[in-house]
């Protein structure tokens, strides 16, 4: 069951991604006719920076992602070496 709805999930977002790429492709050629040369480098302009910002987004939550994996990692290895220390210690009060 959760593999037929991970392949529905990606069918899912293969078409919503082919969608909006087709929007941002054929939006600028479709204005082409419709706006004056000054329009299409307002609009050229604002393509380009909501890309950058959008691609800026994502690297930064990315970066976020990669710190928190980093330090919940360290925090695990630091936990496992108190667990293994006071083993020992049991283990030597034991004998």
């Amino acid at each position: 069951m959760k593999k037929i709805k991970a392949i529905i999930k990606g069918i899912l977002m293969s078409l919503i991604t082919l969608a909006a790429g087709f929007a941002a492709l054929a939006l600028p050629f479709r204005l082409f006719t419709a706006l004056s040369p000054e329009g299409m480098h307002i609009l050229f302009v604002t393509e380009i920076t909501v890309y950058l910002v959008t691609g800026a987004v994502f690297l930064i939550i990315k970066g976020k992602n990669d710190k928190e994996k980093e330090k919940n990692e360290q925090r695990r290895i630091e936990r496992r070496a108190k667990f293994e220390q006071a083993q020992r210690e049991y283990y030597d009060l034991a004998a």
